[in-house]
């Protein structure tokens, strides 16, 4: 059957989907919006592909957590808090020189759809950008900085530029 939205008639079907993404967005936004006003220095977006922001202050948050935080105190407190550390490791990180000499250009943290944690990071040094992804433990959060500085090599989905020529390549996925 047919809808009548405005000027234009849509199936039902298409007027439940539109309304109920209208929904979801407006509560994304809230909850976005919330978490921006508590840690106004900070990127939030629900992009969770990795290196898909710029500067060092990005956390990616996947829809379906906000909907949790927006719904049970104890998650928000639970993500907030975590929230929070990321915030003050990235603060440590501003303008931070790697081990090797390398300068840290773009960093962030990701929250997916089951919770976990993990961190990317986008470097520069003479050899050339290196791209880092480290799963972290939220248990641990004493060894995240270790983890992102040193590029955690068994968690890390990528591998150092490799050189050819003297010339640097991108890094692979591997």
């Amino acid at each position: 059957m047919a809808v009548k939205v405005g000027n234009s008639w849509v199936s039902e079907t298409a007027y439940a989907y539109a309304k109920q993404r209208a929904q979801l967005e407006e509560m994304n936004s809230g909850a976005l919006q919330s978490l921006s006003e508590k840690f106004p220095d900070t990127s939030f977006s629900t992009d969770t592909a990795p290196f898909s922001a710029s500067g060092v202050n990005n956390i990616a948050i996947a829809p379906n957590i906000l909907r949790q935080m927006e719904n049970d105190p104890e998650k928000r407190l639970e993500y907030e808090a975590l929230i929070y550390d990321c915030v003050q490791l990235q603060k440590s990180l501003k303008g931070a020189v790697l081990p090797g000499g390398s300068k840290l250009l773009t960093q962030g943290f990701i929250i997916d759809q089951k919770g976990n944690l993990s961190s990317w990071s986008i470097s520069r040094s003479e050899g050339g950008t290196q791209r880092s992804r480290q799963a972290l433990s939220k248990k641990e959060r004493g060894v995240w900085m270790r983890q992102i500085l040193d590029g955690d090599k068994k968690s890390s989905l990528w591998k150092a530029p490799e050189k050819k020529d003297g010339f640097a390549r991108p890094p692979k996925f591997h």
